[in-house]
């Protein structure tokens, strides 16, 4: 789903995704590429950021469900009640 809307935001008409993706491709041609090399690698390494961002999104989507239901079962814990005439666990 977070992949979904942030692809949205890459496209080629986009000018901040021109910068990044020269900026990448500059970065990589610094440390050694071949132009055409460095412009393929340019865009891995936006879409590894991009990957990175979408898996994040999801942990935190995550993370909160799970805070959600945790909230709502936590109140159930205080109506248990106590078994009686059963010995502790090892006591036999």
């Amino acid at each position: 789903m977070h992949q979904v809307r942030l692809v949205e935001h890459l496209t080629p008409f986009d000018r901040n995704y021109q910068i990044a993706t020269h900026q990448a491709a500059q970065l990589l041609q610094y440390r050694g590429l071949s132009p055409s090399m460095a412009d393929q690698g340019g865009l891995g390494v936006i879409y590894g950021s991009f990957l990175k961002q979408a898996t994040m999104m999801s942990f935190n989507d995550a993370f909160y469900l799970l805070s959600i239901f945790m909230i709502c079962i936590l109140p159930l814990v205080f109506l248990m009640k106590k078994a009686k005439g059963e010995s502790p666990a090892g006591m036999h």
